[in-house]
């Protein structure tokens, strides 16, 4: 090579080097600053508290979106073609104690971590745009839930009917189903398992979703898909719902921060959505899971003893 020719090598490939080092450095800019917001959630790092039982080993899913150390694979779920959104719910360790009263928000027990993804196709990747803190049932997870047990049943279902007690926003699924407070004619129906609508008060056989105890609670809602036909007296009414100051557990629906209600409900927008639920580390019995009739998977699940600290959430959507 003459000193020619070398000299416009060098050049160039001095170019490409400029040229590739600002990707890079923006690449790995963005993924620090989400790994210091959030932390490294291993299972005896920031996050989880280690447990008495077998410690699982998390996956790590950091793609473009938010950056998550989960217990789960989420390429792994089996969904049926056209699903765009997955809210996977993690079961943290609970206490019965906690029921309904008398229980502290700061309690590290009946907790779960919530993360939403999105696909724009089939083929395309899980992207996680969600991320936060929630609660579950005072009857902690399992796949035997009955009416009355307080129990979030462990399962994946595809979500049904959003509605809230709140005007639907800029994004929302034309589809959401405001209730109205003063007609006092919107329930959820327990024989039925569906939001039906029926002006004779005492003809509503279910949660009446106009009643003033669910303000806040239900100001953003999206039906489970649980136990779609309400058989076998599993129970209704399981949904995905807003948390409440100071209820630090449910009657077995799963409750989050209503600015994580709310980007999940534009998300619901885009597509069919679904949602697995399982303790922390045994999602291996529920990849393959779903069906039409929100049923239960078999099998045998175990309460986790592995506690959740705080999460921050954190929307991308």
């Amino acid at each position: 090579m003459n000193n020619k020719n070398k000299t416009k090598w060098l050049v160039t490939l001095t170019f490409g080097i400029l040229m590739a080092v600002p990707t890079m450095i923006s690449y790995a800019g963005v993924t620090g600053k989400k790994a210091v917001a959030f932390g490294a959630m291993n299972a005896t790092g920031p996050g989880v508290k280690s447990g008495d039982g077998v410690e699982q080993k998390q996956q790590n899913h950091v793609l473009q979106g938010i950056a998550v150390d989960v217990s789960y694979d989420v390429t792994r779920f089996s969904l049926p073609t056209g699903a765009r959104n997955l809210i996977v719910v993690e079961g943290f360790a609970r206490n019965s104690k906690t029921a309904q009263s008398g229980a502290k928000p700061e309690n590290l027990h009946n907790k779960v971590r919530v993360i939403a993804y999105h696909r724009d196709s089939d083929n395309a990747p899980w992207v996680a745009r969600v991320k936060s803190l929630g609660v579950m049932g005072w009857g902690g997870m399992s796949n035997h839930r009955f009416e009355g047990s307080g129990i979030t049943p462990i399962g994946l279902f595809k979500m049904g009917t959003a509605f809230g007690r709140k005007e639907a926003m800029e994004g929302f699924s034309k589809n959401y189903v405001k209730i109205d407070p003063q007609a006092k004619s919107q329930y959820w129906s327990k024989r039925t398992n569906r939001l039906e609508n029926n002006a004779n008060t005492l003809l509503q056989d279910g949660e009446k979703l106009w009643a003033s105890g669910f303000a806040g609670i239900y100001d953003y809602v999206i039906d489970s898909g649980f136990n779609v036909n309400n058989a076998n007296g599993d129970g209704s009414a399981l949904f995905l719902h807003c948390t409440y100051p100071g209820k630090a557990t449910t009657g077995g629906c799963v409750a989050i921060d209503p600015q994580a209600m709310i980007a999940i409900e534009k998300m619901y927008a885009t597509g069919d959505s679904y949602i697995a639920q399982a303790p922390f580390g045994q999602f291996e019995g529920i990849y393959s899971a779903y069906n039409e009739t929100g049923k239960m998977p078999q099998g045998t699940f175990s309460e986790t003893s592995q506690q959740l600290d705080d999460v921050q959430t954190e929307i991308q959507w």
